[in-house]
């Protein structure tokens, strides 16, 4: 924590874009999937600094983890106007800041991922074309700012892993992806920014599990991660999805069963329908169908649903 506030010390706490220890608990708590306990502390932190662009921030990542999360299209549109709110009320922010740029292109790749959950694929693109802009635009003004390349480093690898017949339509966008220079930026905020190194750390491994090669050396790196941080629950869904995904069943169960649980916690069926098709796999066929039919009755969403009938 000590070191965090040495690198925001330049800034007065008055200043909209100082990080506070609340606002530091309160990012904290939405990475652990504590949602209701992040909302109180941003409730009470407006209240005391309704200025604050970290606020506007972390809102939005709590907004992007239930959407994602509880897969609630219902949830969705009535959120869906947060957006662009936000990216106003970020405008008239100073813009002598490299957190001004940082913050919109967060919340507009944020509001990507969300996007493409729900099929609305165009309006994601062009949220994520305007985050590669930015955040590349704050890359040149302020190459020692080491937030932007965490966002920034994820869309190199991405960009730079789009099939070769396909280069031509980034390039025509102003994208250059560069794998392993985006390895190297996501190294950098790893290494240097305490703030969001363990963000970085589980966007290191996702890439290299569903974009690049995962090892045994990715394989360890996550399950170090995650004994690091035995109270936080996205980091156990995705411990189990990427083991999954990496035919590791015994590991995805182990992670699964040991994942935290409690009020405190955002509701998760999809985990209930993971654990089930792990047990299916190991045809443990009436413990299965008990998690199947939990996940029917907790979820509201609408992926899935034909799958777990199958399943059934």
């Amino acid at each position: 924590l000590h070191s965090t506030f040495v690198i925001f010390s330049f800034f007065a706490q008055s200043f909209p874009y100082a990080l506070t220890s609340n606002l530091q608990q309160a990012y904290n708590e939405v990475f652990k999937l504590k949602i209701n306990s992040a909302r109180q502390i941003l409730a009470k932190e407006k209240s005391k600094n309704p200025g604050s662009a970290f606020v506007l921030y972390i809102e939005n990542y709590a907004d992007m983890v239930t959407l994602l999360v509880s897969d609630n299209k219902q949830l969705y549109d009535q959120m869906a106007l947060n957006q662009d709110k936000r990216l106003e009320l970020l405008a008239d922010f100073p813009s002598n800041s490299p957190y001004q740029r940082f913050f919109q292109a967060e919340i507009r790749l944020q509001w990507a991922f969300v996007k493409l959950k729900f099929g609305k694929e165009v309006s994601a693109s062009w949220d994520i074309i305007k985050a590669y802009r930015l955040l590349d635009e704050n890359a040149q003004k302020y190459p020692d700012f080491i937030p932007t390349y965490k966002s920034l480093g994820l869309l190199h690898v991405l960009i730079g892993s789009t099939p070769q017949n396909y280069q031509w339509v980034a390039k025509l966008l102003g994208l250059k992806g560069n794998i392993p220079q985006g390895l190297r930026e996501i190294q950098t905020v790893i290494q240097k920014e305490p703030l969001f190194d363990s963000e970085a750390k589980l966007i290191e491994i996702l890439l290299h599990s569903y974009v690049l090669k995962y090892s045994e050396k990715q394989n360890a790196e996550l399950l170090q991660l995650i004994r690091s941080q035995p109270d936080n629950l996205l980091l156990h869904f995705f411990g189990t999805t990427i083991s999954m995904k990496d035919g590791r069943g015994e590991q995805a169960l182990q992670i699964l069963n040991q994942r935290p649980v409690g009020a405190a916690y955002f509701a998760f069926p999809f985990l209930e329908y993971l654990k089930g098709e792990i047990l299916l796999q190991k045809s443990e066929y009436e413990e299965a169908r008990i998690h199947l039919n939990t996940f029917l009755r907790q979820y509201k969403g609408q992926n899935f649903l034909k799958d777990t009938y199958l399943k059934l």
